[in-house]
């Protein structure tokens, strides 16, 4: 099996993501990680995918959802707050692998900022490969010493 097609959702995708019209069987999954972290501890992330609400992940969990093989748009919501539409194609019994976490997990002013002046880029919702910020292997940024 190949790597599903991801992308920033641009246009509309019918509701159910199938444009075949067959939607009685489900028979892929879209796996949802969210480690834990102190920021946004006690909250309830929505999981919607084609606009409709599926489930909730909480902070530290994962949770798995049968969707129709096809294209689907999924977001992650908290109050007034969102991720980017993330655009993906699933196959027949095939799992996407997604994580999610606030983007600036380490600095509280910038999370201020988000929630009130870039409230649709709060959280991140990306495929587990490409979680660079987890890797040890990847250098971090000098921290400054003033």
């Amino acid at each position: 099996m190949g790597a599903p097609v991801l992308s920033r959702a641009g246009g509309r995708t019918p509701p159910g993501g199938n444009v075949s019209g067959v939607t009685d069987q489900v028979d892929a999954t879209i796996h949802f990680r969210r480690p834990k972290a102190y920021v946004d501890t006690g909250a309830d992330y929505r999981v919607v995918i084609d606009g409709e609400r599926r489930g909730v992940i909480r902070n530290g969990k994962e949770l798995t959802l049968p969707v129709d093989p096809g294209r689907h748009q999924l977001q992650l919501r908290y109050y007034w707050c969102s991720s980017p539409v993330l655009e993906i194609d699933t196959r027949a019994d095939e799992t996407v692998e997604l994580d999610c976490r606030p983007i600036d997990s380490g600095n509280p002013l910038a999370i201020f900022f988000r929630m009130f002046f870039a409230r649709k880029h709060y959280m991140d919702l990306v495929p587990a490969e490409d979680l660079r910020w987890q890797s040890d292997s990847v250098p971090k940024p000098p921290r400054c010493s003033h």
